[in-house]
């Protein structure tokens, strides 16, 4: 019965274009590109160009229009006049079996993981603020050249040497941040059977902080990989920026990250090269959790609004609580200063006064309200909203303790974790994004008590749907951890004596 349906399915579904993108900038001390997206012949006498509203990982709508400039376009190699029909769509006529092109100048000059920048040390592009997509179309298999001043090289996530790439699809192709320059170093390692690579762009000389930092990222790197196994790509790239006066950013790809630091590596005092680990193992767990393992309403996307999940406590929180313990797991951080870290984490919480009116449900939800949201009224947020980064490290803290305290020792979040990956990464293919599915809030409560045998949704109920203070002590005294409270700061401490410190220190050494 099923069988004429799937075929009616592919018989309406659009025949792929030929779509060819080029990036060009010749002089970027002018901070402008030219772009041209040129799409063979069709099936019908309009092609619809539209730039994205936002940036995957980055949930606030942004006006990247702005950045376009002088758009022109031609059918069969002869001027045709493109139309705009809104402030982010341009339309051209053109009869079906002529080849159209839309071209236009970007102008970009902001350096962090939403925006782009293009000057006269680099040109650091993030694809999807700078190419439209053919409406209709994004599921078509794309190209993209990228053109620097002579001798300036290119290098993004995609382990071709380029300047030319293949990507299955617009989505792909745009999650793959591009670097043009003649001013950054690489190394390289490999963990099993990927290759890791560390593009370096710094100011100044770094001296010996760059083989230190290839040796802490590789650290941390084998450190994830023993929890996952290797990712399901032949490499991934660092693109990592230690600059001065910088936007400081991080953003997750598929087989990259990018990492701005608004500071010199050469000159980072230790506590603070010791805090850039965490965002650089944040980054990367998001590898397999966000960018793979994630939820249904992320990817594919509607570029053109909101697209609201209740999970990001799960794809940021979770991965927050890993980036911290990543780096624990690593050896770069000692025991003191992992628990120094995550009192940090329960001080910045029980600092919120909206801790007691916004649930993680709920700030994940309205991420779009406050994540790098430019406002030009005036609010309340900070009174009445909580991060989702912050409430859900924490709940992924008491999960991870109350599961070894319920299994004396035998599980941990680690196996909840991979339990998704094996229904969601490795289950069916659910669109033509990647494989596997996105999951909801059910299948992670599902999945908790597959693992535990113990049924989390009061849990639930409480600290994720609700709003009531997390249940320190009570998880806590299962595995010998004290959390005090001094004026505000809280320390967290081991009592070797308690009953069940054993599970404490196996979670404190990162077992």
């Amino acid at each position: 019965m099923l069988l004429p349906l799937v075929l009616s399915a592919l018989a309406l579904a659009p025949r792929p274009y030929r779509i060819a993108y080029t990036f060009s900038s010749l002089e970027p001390v002018t901070h402008l590109a030219d772009v041209r997206v040129e799409v063979g012949p069709r099936e019908v006498d309009t092609v619809a160009f539209q730039l994205p509203a936002w940036y995957p990982g980055r949930y606030a709508i942004y006006n990247y229009a702005a950045n376009v400039q002088e758009p022109a376009a031609w059918c069969g190699g002869r001027p045709a006049e493109p139309q705009q029909r809104d402030k982010t769509t341009w339309v051209v006529r053109c009869p079906a079996a002529r080849s159209t092109t839309l071209a236009y100048r970007v102008w970009w000059n902001d350096l962090n993981g939403s925006f782009s920048q293009i000057d006269s040390t680099h040109i650091d592009l993030n694809p999807g603020n700078t190419f439209v997509y053919v409406v209709g179309h994004k599921p078509d298999p794309v190209t993209v050249r990228y053109e620097g001043p002579p001798g300036w090289r290119v290098m993004n996530g995609d382990p071709a040497p380029g300047p030319s790439y293949r990507f299955p699809n617009y989505d792909v192709m745009i999650d793959h941040p591009t670097e043009i320059s003649d001013a950054f170093t690489t190394d390289s390692f490999m963990v099993g059977k990927v290759t890791y690579r560390m593009l370096l762009h710094a100011a100044g000389d770094p001296g010996k902080m760059r083989p230190r930092l290839l040796r802490d990222i590789e650290r941390i790197v084998r450190a994830d990989v023993a929890m996952w196994g290797d990712p399901p790509i032949p490499s991934y790239t660092f693109l990592v920026h230690f600059l001065p006066g910088a936007d400081a950013d991080g953003m997750e790809h598929l087989t990259s990250t990018q990492l701005v630091f608004d500071d010199s590596l050469a000159a980072l005092t230790d506590s603070a090269y010791l805090d850039r680990m965490e965002a650089i193992a944040h980054e990367f767990f998001h590898t397999w959790n966000m960018k793979r393992l994630r939820a249904r309403e992320l990817g594919p996307w509607d570029y053109t609004r909101e697209n609201p999940t209740t999970t990001l406590w799960i794809g940021e929180g979770i991965t927050n609580y890993y980036g911290a313990r990543s780096v624990r797991r690593s050896g770069i951080w000692d025991a003191d200063h992992y628990l120094a870290r995550v009192a940090g984490a329960v001080t910045t919480l029980q600092s919120k006064p909206g801790r007691h009116l916004m649930s993680a449900r709920e700030s994940s939800f309205n991420a779009w309200k406050f994540d790098r949201v430019t406002l030009r009224q005036q609010t309340n947020l900070k009174a009445i909203t909580i991060s989702y980064y912050n409430k859900g490290e924490l709940i992924g803290w008491l999960l991870d303790l109350d599961i070894r305290a319920r299994t004396h020792g035998q599980k941990t979040l680690d196996d909840v974790m991979r339990l998704m990956w094996r229904r969601f990464w490795l289950g069916p293919r659910a669109s033509y994004y990647l494989q596997g599915r996105g999951y909801r809030d059910a299948d992670f409560l599902q999945a908790l008590k597959d693992v535990s045998g113990a049924d989390y949704g009061d849990f639930y109920r409480r600290y994720i749907d609700g709003v009531e203070e997390l249940p320190y002590a009570e998880i806590l005294g299962k595995v010998g951890l004290t959390l005090a409270d001094s004026v505000g700061r809280y320390r967290l401490a081991l009592d070797s004596t308690a009953a069940g410190a054993e599970l404490g220190r196996a979670w404190l050494e990162g077992r």
